[in-house]
């Protein structure tokens, strides 16, 4: 895996992620999303040195990554897994149909 890939909260809303993502191929039924904060807290919950968002704008303006090269596979999963955790705790922030 490598790099988390996220939309820009202050560029995009939910529901345009949402579009952006499936207009592009991809299939999904709605959006959770994850405060800078909440990936401060995932580094500290691990002990991780290095863990944070970085804009990149790539491959689109508002396009964020989470560089976990560094990081192992099974670090690489725990990360995704207390980051979806915060995000279940909030809930959808937009869903499909709704």
């Amino acid at each position: 895996m490598g790099k988390l890939s996220l939309y820009n909260g202050d560029k995009w809303t939910p529901e345009d992620a949402y579009l952006n993502h499936t207009e592009s191929g991809y299939k999904s039924i709605g959006s959770f999303s994850v405060t800078p904060k909440e990936i401060a807290k995932v580094k500290d919950e691990l002990g991780l040195d290095v863990l944070q968002e970085i804009e990149d704008n790539n491959p689109f303006d508002g396009h964020v990554s989470v560089d976990q090269l560094h990081l192992t596979a099974q670090v690489q999963k725990d990360v995704r897994i207390l980051l979806l955790a915060h995000a279940e705790q909030r809930g959808w922030t937009y869903q499909q149909g709704s």
